[in-house]
């Protein structure tokens, strides 16, 4: 390549330690892309490629995107995946053949601030995961909201474990460290963006820093050897290296030390109730597992939030359902205060929807990116704190006191704004005009400077025809020689000697003075001087703003947890939901209970149909037979919500409900081939079943959605009733199984319960009364619901035909004269060696025998 040009050495010198990410590189009102990039980018955001000369004969691809609207291109990037350099312009041009320019941040698909390319409904986390031997340690932080959230995993499992908490928060980008298991890059491949860092040499960058930060952040009284020493056993090893890989990539990225970190919470994962084998998804706890839309879904239906930060702690809330029955029981107790008064509670979400996402914006003012406007909505929402605590002072639940102890109303913060920040400021800076008057005694006398040309002019008038004695002395301007004094031939010898003679005309004579000139140079220069000091203030303003995060920061938590709670209320009022009794026991009891989600999407028609469960110590699972379409899903799936919206502490969609803590839910509901890995329906259920056999509990709740499905007959059959002995003599988990193996209902194995979904048939017509009775069902009525489903009526016709041989015990169905005799005798002599067991007296090893000789007849 030829020489390049100086400004084309300094953006490959950005270039090369950025290769692969996209730079932009600031030149006057654009950022500009080069080379790869800029042909990139043009591809992408179908933007126009131009060209730059670079060098003698050189040059180079280029497209560009408007500096003061980058935001918007980036987003599309960011969210295709790319990460993006900015590099901006360190000095005003003023004539420079070369301004310096300087890497100001990085923006990834974690590290996002821009409120236009985030959710506001959910966390943006950048993950960092570090692991050693059977162990891993792991970190969510989201930056825009300032929170941390730290663990660890450890044991056989811990490779399980740490994945679904992965799948739980969903991280944008992934920072991973240490042995990384070959296993884990398959998954996080698939999940997010990623990339490997080398933690050791992470940890050495930044470990005085990590010191520092947990002992203000975790409020530890330890002394620095201390602190070294939580470094040598292997959980808090894991954790540092963790923390390491994140602090030091958010240094590279965000060029700035943690503390818009303000929200730090290291948990165990023993605290909240696990959701595994996909449940939020299965369970449409987000979203519908058809259209992926929030529509139908159960935070759905308890999203009343009315602030962001509201929305995104619903979120998490129903991400993790606690266990402690007194931090669960508190949140209920609030939830019922708050529907016990209802005028306080109305009153609320009126004044709560005008309320601001604070966490967000004091997340930008941190970083110094907040603008005027941001700090307005700021002085918005603090303005409405005075109002929350007044509603709030006089409840006597505890969650509700300690919501009313942590709002700050914050008044020295909205003086500050109010005092400061015009009412309208503008978009952007760049012009000045946002700081009011009276705010600055310097600004206000440059804004008389700008403002007062004309009255300036006057006073000086005045004064030198005092000073002079000359009566017609005048000051007057022009675009060419600025500001003057002009005075008439007939008093030339009154012109003092200081008066500087600038023009002559007819009659009269024009002078300056210094006096005259500084004061012309303040006028001339006010803008500018305008524009600087402005935003100097409004880079104090924001400073002041920061020392006073934590504060700022606990009354948004508070904020928002009274949202949450509020909008239970608001639900449960509305939806007729029942205070649920929770307690340490093995009962789970629902009286009456609906599936919250689909009674609403019927609520005009009222048809939906309730129903009861039992469980306890001796009744631990309870089969379901009936046929598809019938409701059996639904009903299982409506006892898992009700639990989760009772150990989230809102109220359950049932007429009573006595909950003993539940600590994981497991469901197999529905599968599908997994062809990218090579696995078929049935080998992607038994991976669930086994991950459900070998972590479930005591206290886990169970959902079996027809097991053995996808293999033969006997095979499934087998699978299914043995799945179903062992959650419930082994495991002794609260278990709902539903299934079109009639047989199982007769297995007699203790603590099984038969239920079944109540069906009327009238001749060739069936109709669901989706009630769960007692007994098994005998019938799945497949041919019914295939009618329903609108299968030709040729082929009903056909099926009851051979379904009436069948059940004669006449197989020897009419075949195509290309079928040898062979084939008929090969099926009889299987369906007499089945017909002539007698399931219920059959021990394993004879079963094992049938299983052997019909083995043989096939073969």
């Amino acid at each position: 390549m030829s020489e390049l040009s100086p400004m084309m050495q300094q953006y490959f010198e950005v270039k090369n330690q950025h290769k692969d990410e996209i730079v932009f590189f600031r030149l006057g009102d654009f950022y500009e892309m080069f080379f790869d990039d800029a042909v990139l980018v043009a591809k992408e955001l179908d933007l126009t490629l131009t060209g730059r000369s670079c060098g003698s004969n050189e040059r180079a691809p280029m497209c560009g995107v408007p500096y003061h609207n980058c935001e918007s291109y980036i987003a599309r990037l960011i969210a295709k995946g790319y990460k993006v350099v900015m590099c901006d312009q360190q000095e005003e041009a003023n004539g420079r053949t070369l301004v310096r320019r300087e890497v100001s941040k990085v923006i990834t698909p974690g590290t996002v601030l821009d409120e236009n390319m985030l959710d506001e409904t959910k966390n943006n986390f950048l993950c960092s995961v570090f692991f050693l031997k059977m162990s891993a340690g792991v970190s969510f932080c989201d930056i825009s909201t300032g929170e941390l959230k730290i663990t660890n995993f450890s044991g056989e499992d811990f490779l399980n474990k740490l994945k679904n908490e992965i799948k739980i928060f969903s991280p944008k980008e992934t920072l991973i460290g240490g042995d990384v298991p070959d296993n884990f890059k398959k998954f996080i491949h698939k999940f997010c963006s990623f990339g490997f860092r080398d933690a050791q040499k992470d940890f050495e960058t930044n470990k005085n820093d990590i010191i520092i930060f947990l002992k203000n952040k975790l409020n530890l009284n330890l002394n620095y050897q201390e602190y070294e020493n939580c470094f040598t056993n292997q959980n808090s090893f894991i954790v540092s290296r963790c923390l390491s890989m994140l602090f030091t990539y958010l240094s590279e990225t965000q060029k700035k030390k943690f503390d818009f970190i303000k929200d730090v919470k290291i948990y165990e994962g023993s605290e909240f109730m696990r959701l595994e084998c996909g449940a939020a998804a299965n369970l449409e706890l987000f979203e519908t597992i058809r259209t992926k839309q929030k529509k139908g879904s159960l935070i759905w239906v308890l999203g009343k939030t009315r602030t962001a930060m509201g929305k995104r702690l619903l979120r998490t809330y129903l991400e993790k359902p606690l266990k402690d029955v007194n931090k669960i029981n508190e949140r209920l107790d609030g939830v019922e205060e708050l529907i016990n008064n209802i005028l306080i509670t109305d009153e609320l979400r009126e004044i709560l929807g005008r309320i601001g996402d604070i966490q967000r914006l004091l997340s930008k003012i941190s970083f110094g990116s907040a603008n005027c406007r941001d700090l307005k909505s700021l002085g918005a929402a603090v303005s409405t704190f005075e109002s929350v605590k007044n509603l709030v002072k006089n409840m006597k639940s505890e969650i509700l006191q300690d919501i009313f102890e942590n709002i700050d109303e914050l008044r020295d913060i909205f003086a500050l704004i109010e005092s400061s920040i015009v009412d309208e400021p503008p978009v952007l800076t760049r012009d000045g005009g946002f700081i009011k008057k009276g705010f600055n005694k310097e600004l206000d006398l440059i804004l008389e400077d700008m403002d007062g040309g004309e009255n300036l002019a006057d006073k000086i008038e005045k004064k030198e025809r005092e000073k002079t004695g000359i009566p017609k002395l005048k000051v007057g301007f022009n675009k060419v020689f600025g500001y003057y004094i002009e005075i008439s031939a007939s008093y030339k010898n009154m012109v003092p000697k200081d008066y500087i003679r600038r023009q002559t005309l007819a009659g009269r004579e024009r002078f300056i003075t210094e006096e005259l000139k500084t004061i012309e140079a303040r006028i001339f220069s006010a803008k500018d001087r305008r524009i600087k000091l402005e935003n100097k203030i409004l880079s104090e303003i924001k400073q002041e703003i920061s020392k006073q995060s934590e504060r700022i920061s606990r009354t948004a938590s508070a904020i928002a947890k009274l949202d949450v709670l509020r909008s239970f209320a608001e639900v449960s009022i509305e939806n007729s939901y029942t205070k649920p009794v929770i307690e340490k026991s093995d009962i789970l009891e629902l009286k009456d209970s609906r599936h919250p989600v689909i009674e609403k999407i019927l609520e005009n028609t009222n048809s939906f149909v309730p129903n009861d469960v039992y469980f306890d110590e001796n009744n631990k699972s309870i089969v379901i037979t009936g046929p598809n379409m019938a409701g059996k899903s639904t009903y299982m799936r409506q006892i898992a919500l009700n639990i989760i919206m009772a150990q989230i502490g809102c109220f359950v969609a049932a007429s009573q409900a006595k909950i003993g803590i539940i600590d994981s839910i497991f469901t197999r509901i529905g599968a599908s081939d997994d062809v990218a890995s090579g696995q078929s329906t049935f080998m992607v259920e038994m991976n669930e079943v086994a991950q459900i056999a070998n972590n479930a509990g005591s206290k886990s709740l169970v959902l079996l959605d027809e097991i053995g499905r996808g293999t033969s007959t006997f095979d499934g059959l087998s699978i299914a009733m043995a799945v179903l002995e062992f959650m419930t003599q082994k495991i002794k988990a609260k278990t709902l199984f539903s299934t079109h193996y009639h047989e199982i209902s007769k297995a007699p194995i203790n603590g099984v319960r038969n239920f079944r979904v109540d069906v009327k048939k009238n001749g060739d017509e069936i109709v669901f009364l989706r009630k769960i009775v007692s007994g098994a069902s005998d019938d799945s009525f497949g041919i019914e619901v295939a009618k329903l489903a609108g299968v030709p009526n040729s082929i009903i016709n056909r099926a009851k035909e051979i379904l009436n041989k069948l059940e004669n015990n006449d197989i020897k169905i009419e075949k195509s004269s290309q079928e040898s005799p062979k084939n008929n005798k090969f099926f009889d002599e299987i369906f007499l060696k089945i017909k002539n067991i007698d399931t219920n007296s059959l021990t394993p090893i004879e079963a094992m025998n049938i299983l052997f000789e019909i083995s043989k007849i096939i073969k």
